[in-house]
């Protein structure tokens, strides 16, 4: 190839790179304004679309659906979102991403069948503070063990204010719960409600507290 030929080709090189990178720049930005805008049907499309298919990785894809599905609380369709998510090939930061979002919503639903395959699936990752962390819920949340109480009593303790302590005075709320203690309940519920606030959580303990 001579030199005119070889100026040519960077020419197209650059053309065709930076042209894929305004086209992703704007689809990314229409499904920002559409979900700004609460149109999730609206991003399903431009996903969906062949343009977004063709310069989109599957798994951004697939996990921008699982989000779209998040937001319009289809708890079906996330369900099903997951059991993609979980069989695609992806790198294992990916799977770590997954798994723990999978983990965290099947919890919430209370589906312990669910909950415990995607646990299985976190032991594999030879993440040991992750692991304990998620049987740790697991025991709580869906077998309502009651183990805990004393470990995490004495933790809140001298723990700083915060998101982490506020979940153990959650777990903690949870666990006297089983144990009909409506005083101590409420007791880890109130500060909890202080450590968690603006996150999902202060929602489900005012909903807690609004019981008592």
């Amino acid at each position: 190839m001579n030199l005119r030929g070889i100026i040519v080709f960077v020419i197209v090189l650059i053309v065709c790179v930076v042209g894929v990178l305004w086209y992703k720049n704007k689809t990314f930005n229409n499904i920002l304004k559409c979900l700004k805008e609460m149109n999730y049907q609206g991003v399903l499309n431009i996903i969906d679309s062949f343009g977004c298919k063709t310069f989109f990785a599957p798994f951004n894809r697939e996990e921008i659906r699982l989000n779209a599905f998040f937001l319009m609380g289809d708890s079906e369709k996330i369900s099903e979102q997951f059991d993609l998510l979980l069989n695609m090939r992806i790198n294992k930061k990916q799977k770590m991403d997954v798994v723990v979002k999978a983990f965290y919503f099947y919890v919430d639903e209370k589906n312990q069948e669910k909950a415990l395959q995607v646990l299985n699936k976190i032991k594999t990752l030879n993440d040991e503070a992750l692991t304990s962390e998620c049987e740790l819920l697991y025991d709580i949340m869906l077998l309502k063990k009651t183990d805990y109480v004393d470990m995490m009593e004495d933790y809140v303790k001298t723990a700083k204010a915060g998101f982490d302590r506020g979940m153990f005075h959650y777990l903690l709320a949870v666990q006297y719960g089983y144990l009909d203690n409506k005083k101590k309940q409420v007791e880890h519920l109130r500060v909890a409600k202080k450590d968690m606030k603006d996150t999902p959580y202060e929602i489900k303990i005012k909903q807690m507290l609004n019981e008592k």
